[in-house]
């Protein structure tokens, strides 16, 4: 795509590698910077400019994309020591794809705005297969001529893109999200071995979970690997604790109660205590089998 912007993006972890390698289909330039080399090097082989720094890449940046593990890693590469704000360049549009609390995204907004850089919360729903096949769902928060600028960025690797209001909503919007796609792994946890304790063999659930009413991205997702065993390649259960800070804060903000996330959030928080923090989300599945004495497989 013919465009006067140039591209740069930083964090090419699970995520950020899949939406790199879209931009670099649809755009001429791209800039990339990771700490990892053998990350950037993958990149370059497709034909990326390697950047040694968020510095670096900021003074030949005109919008920089970020896919960060969480707000301390966006601190460093923003306002670090070879941060992007050391290039010493107004008017670099940040477009922020990782996952913070709703109040951390305006905190980097007011940062940035003391040095006359725009900043939009831009995070992401979908596994890294979508980050892959450039269909992701993106929320965007910000000013609507910063979405209008930038809808064609966002959308190479994305299949829809969603605007969301001023900063720090797309971080609410993706934490609801979240919570819902959470609640139906959780109770794909709690109740398969339920199930298979109760007398009914895996074949005979994943047939009627699958096509039956209580058919769901998560069941689609997570019950082939729950049968095979697998509790590895995907979030891990540590990752989802943004989201669950996120909607505690909005309740207690509120004062609402949400009875059926707060128990999903107890199920997560009792799988990581019982060691299992490191692995998938589908990991939440040892908790009940262990309670029952049962083991869900094929």
């Amino acid at each position: 795509m013919k465009t006067k912007e140039k591209i740069g993006f930083i964090g090419l972890g699970l995520m950020g590698a899949g939406i790199a390698s879209n931009l670099l289909k649809h755009f001429d330039e791209l800039s990339v910077f990771d700490t990892s080399p053998d990350a950037m090097k993958n990149l370059a082989a497709e034909g990326c400019r390697s950047a040694a720094s968020a510095r670096e890449l900021a003074t030949t940046s005109s919008i920089i994309q970020l896919c960060l593990p969480n707000a301390e890693a966006v601190e460093q590469v923003l306002f670090g020591p070879e941060g992007v704000v050391r290039a010493g360049r107004s008017n670099v549009l940040i477009l922020d794809s990782t996952t913070l609390l709703k109040k951390e995204a305006i905190e980097f907004s007011d940062k940035l705005s003391e040095y006359k850089i725009p900043y939009c919360d831009c995070p992401v729903s979908g596994l890294p297969k979508k980050a892959a096949d450039g269909t992701l769902t993106v929320m965007f928060g910000g000013a609507p001529e910063h979405y209008s600028r930038t809808e064609g960025v966002l959308g190479a690797a994305a299949g829809t893109v969603v605007y969301c209001g001023p900063v720090g909503n797309a971080q609410l919007m993706k934490a609801v999200n979240n919570i819902i796609y959470n609640i139906n792994i959780a109770a794909l946890c709690e109740v398969l071995p339920f199930a298979v304790a109760a007398g009914l063999d895996a074949k005979t659930l994943e047939q009627v979970v699958l096509s039956g009413s209580s058919r769901s991205f998560a069941a689609e997702h997570f019950l082939p690997k729950m049968l095979d065993r697998n509790f590895e390649g995907d979030y891990s259960l540590v990752a989802a604790q943004t989201d669950l800070v996120n909607i505690e804060s909005m309740a207690q903000e509120m004062s609402a109660k949400l009875p059926i996330a707060s128990s999903m959030i107890e199920l997560y928080r009792l799988a990581m205590e019982q060691g299992l923090s490191s692995e998938s989300k589908n990991a939440m599945l040892k908790v009940q089998e262990s309670a029952l004495g049962v083991e869900l497989k094929r």
